[in-house]
């Protein structure tokens, strides 16, 4: 059990998370709530995989009618990196807007309308992101970027 760092660097294809649950089970519970406004045919993150096999510009693998997500994630061989990278940034991002609550006149919420990308939400996002996991997570990143040199 447990994390696959090499295999699953963001570790979206933990099969004990809501996140992989909700892509690999469509009886599952989607994680966080039904967002208005979001890209045409997402309303839930579960509703992903459907929308990216008809999009053309999907890159293969992830683009088949043959492609399927393991369910059982990132404990299966045939989950790599890549699939921990495509499915982990659009979750990302889904952590991050999940609780942007923007007047409906500053435009659509949801998973793809970003609005304000300051350092702060972005910062906010990845700590929703790691479920609370960590309580110091949030800390953390701030340390990691002020040591990178990409904040003060």
């Amino acid at each position: 059990m447990g994390n696959h760092p090499a295999r699953d660097p963001m570790q979206s294809g933990n099969p004990d998370d809501a996140c992989h649950r909700s892509l690999t089970d469509p009886n599952a519970p989607s994680p966080g709530p039904k967002r208005e406004g979001t890209r045409p045919g997402i309303e839930h993150y579960r509703d992903l995989p459907d929308m990216i096999k008809k999009d053309p510009q999907t890159p293969a693998p992830f683009n088949g009618p043959e492609y399927t997500i393991p369910e059982e994630g990132h404990r299966s061989p045939e989950w790599g990196p890549d699939d921990g990278f495509f499915w982990g940034i659009p979750w990302y991002f889904q952590r991050t807007n999940q609780y942007d609550r923007r007047p409906a006149s500053e435009g659509p919420n949801g998973t793809w309308n970003f609005g304000d990308c300051s350092m702060e939400r972005l910062i906010d996002g990845a700590a929703r992101y790691n479920g609370g996991g960590d309580p110091e997570y949030r800390e953390k990143i701030k340390q990691a970027l002020k040591a990178s040199g990409c904040s003060k």
